[in-house]
């Protein structure tokens, strides 16, 4: 087989694996998708809500509801190098009606100006809310 034939075939498997779009509201799914790994007995999903465009470099939006382990949490915010924040958020438009965070709630993000991305802790229940973006 010549190395044009195995172009080829590589482009059109590549265009046509990343054609699928996902777009769910089921708790376990949506955790899945987003983490790459089903959730355990160390996370509880409660409302889950994933988007993920066709395209290739996996852009996505999920709007989680969890009751996480201290202990996954913890793991969670050292491998992400999640910070306390307290720069303004922005709440997107299209936001699930279950997504409302406590106004008591402790907020953690990136200390990068350009991602809106935010995790906010509800510390009398132990409920975490999750709005991640990558686009």
């Amino acid at each position: 087989m010549s190395s044009k034939s195995i172009f080829f075939i590589l482009v059109a498997i590549l265009t046509l694996s990343s054609c699928n779009e996902i777009n769910t509201t089921d708790n376990e799914e949506a955790f899945e998708n987003w983490i790459g790994a089903k959730s355990g007995s160390d996370v509880e999903v409660l409302q889950a809500k994933y988007w993920q465009s066709a395209h290739w470099t996996k852009e996505y939006i999920v709007y989680l509801k969890i009751k996480p382990s201290d202990e996954w949490w913890s793991q969670f915010v050292a491998q992400n190098g999640l910070m306390l924040d307290t720069t303004q958020w922005f709440v997107p438009s299209d936001k699930p009606d279950w997504f409302t965070p406590p106004n008591t709630s402790k907020v953690y993000g990136f200390n990068e100006d350009y991602n809106n991305s935010r995790y906010f802790q509800d510390s009398l229940s132990g409920v975490w809310y999750i709005y991640e973006i990558q686009l």
